[in-house]
């Protein structure tokens, strides 16, 4: 499994925690469907005798986005549900377009104030 392809896994695995049973399935699915295009079985990833070049995976530098998106996922209240089926539409995104980019930055950046007028 390339670390694209596993970059792209983590992001539909993150879906799963998805509060709509569709997106959770579809996630399901698509992980699966990951898993067999890359010749990967659950349970050879899962192993702890996984092959190194699994476990080896670096994420890139530049990815920065992906934190602001993980960041909204953890304050789901704080999004309009348009907001959260954006963010959640990310997660599986090898990269953003500038019009992705500059909706998912202004979300992170009220969902970022709000949490801090919370406390």
């Amino acid at each position: 499994m390339t670390p694209s392809e596993r970059r792209r896994l983590v992001g539909v695995l993150g879906l799963l925690s998805s509060e709509h049973d569709g997106e959770r399935a579809a996630a399901g699915l698509l992980a699966t469907r990951l898993l067999k295009s890359a010749n990967v079985t659950w349970e050879q990833l899962l192993s702890n005798n996984a092959p190194a070049r699994l476990a080896s995976a670096q994420p890139r530098p530049g990815l920065g986005w992906r934190a602001e998106v993980a960041f909204c996922q953890r304050h789901p209240t704080l999004l309009t549900p348009w907001e959260q089926r954006f963010i959640n539409s990310l997660v599986a995104c090898v990269s953003l377009s500038q019009k992705q980019q500059a909706v998912l930055s202004k979300i992170a950046r009220v969902v970022r104030e709000k949490s801090v007028n919370e406390r």
